[in-house]
């Protein structure tokens, strides 16, 4: 969001939060190329009446040009909850990324109360999707694994899907932002504080995974049920007992104490290697999952395993290349970019 005014002030150019305020003589002659130094490309413009008549308002226009996409001009002292309604429905119906306030007190407060209710529409979706991803996830993992053994479930299986998948996402995360860090992508972006933060997520979700693992282990141990146990019994036989071992020491054990420390979560190397490898472990936990069921003998690595995890792999890393070339690494328009850009940990 930008907020201009201009007059007979000394120029000043302050960043606060997600506003951007510029005052002063040039303010509004300036304005074009603030915009396109932030890659707005559609401009919506909140004024006073008299100022939108008068010889300001045609200056905005001639400075935005065809970047203006439209002006409200009925701002209002105290800012009502309905003009703010009114532009934030505006801005939306003319697929303007920015708003932009022109004058005193009145148009700037109803730009910077407008952007705030279009960011809280657009972030109301994200309690809903949480809840369809915990739904959908926990039947893709009845349906696709749990199935497999028709006689056995677990009403705790669900959350441990979710749990490794999450956990898997988080890895993935670490290894990506490290690697664009280091290939001078998002160098100026990713600072050692977000790196930290994301091996903090990494290690919380380690334990939270073995947390899940062992509850959902523990019940069926105690409770001794041979429609239960029968599940574990296959894991805990032959070669896969031995996989079930590497799960415990390389799933939750050596990434626990390896991610304890400030100094690991804080450099991009370190993180990414505590993040490839939880990567590679949440394949074997997968195959853990699946294959004891198809071969109860034993663990039966073939070619076909390595290359169905090559070609989802390889689609994913594809598809989320093309999107990357086609879309800003970073969302400069995001009101609390500033604000996250500066983060640091307590």
């Amino acid at each position: 969001m930008t907020i201009a005014a201009d007059g007979a002030l000394p120029h000043v150019r302050r960043q606060e939060g997600g506003t951007l305020i510029v005052l002063g003589a040039g303010a509004i002659d300036g304005m074009r190329a603030i915009l396109a130094d932030l890659g707005v490309t559609r401009a919506y413009v909140v004024t006073g009446a008299s100022l939108a008549a008068g010889a300001v308002g045609e200056r905005v226009r001639r400075a935005l040009g065809r970047a203006l996409v439209g002006m409200y001009a009925r701002s209002r002292p105290h800012v009502p909850e309905q003009t703010v309604e009114e532009v934030a429905g505006e801005a939306r119906s003319l697929q303007a990324d920015a708003l932009v306030g022109v004058g005193g007190g009145s148009p700037i407060g109803t730009a910077k109360a407008a952007a705030f209710h279009l960011q809280e529409i657009h972030g109301s979706g994200a309690g809903p999707a949480i809840i369809v991803l915990a739904v959908t996830q926990t039947l893709a993992s009845i349906d696709w694994i749990m199935s497999l053994t028709p006689h056995w479930y677990s009403t705790i299986f669900g959350v441990y899907f979710f749990a490794g998948s999450f956990l898997g996402f988080i890895a993935l995360l670490s290894v990506v932002a490290a690697a664009m860090r280091r290939a001078g992508l998002l160098d100026t972006v990713i600072s050692a504080e977000h790196l930290h933060d994301i091996g903090k997520l990494l290690f919380a979700f380690t334990a939270f995974w073995a947390y899940i693992a062992f509850s959902q282990f523990f019940l069926i141990w105690y409770a001794n049920l041979p429609e239960e146990t029968i599940w574990y019994k296959a894991r805990l036989e032959g070669s896969w007992m031995t996989v079930s071992v590497l799960l415990m020491a390389g799933h939750f054990a050596a990434p626990f104490f390896y991610l304890m420390g400030r100094t690991v979560k804080r450099r991009g190397s370190t993180l990414a290697v505590g993040g490839a490898w939880l990567l590679a472990m949440h394949f074997v936990d997968l195959y853990w999952q699946v294959m004891p069921t198809l071969h109860p003998e034993g663990v039966r690595p073939s070619a076909l395993d390595v290359a169905a995890l090559v070609a989802t792999g390889g689609c994913f890393v594809a598809a989320a290349s093309w999107l990357m070339r086609r879309q800003a690494l970073v969302p400069l328009r995001d009101p609390r970019l500033a604000e996250s850009l500066a983060f640091e940990n307590a």
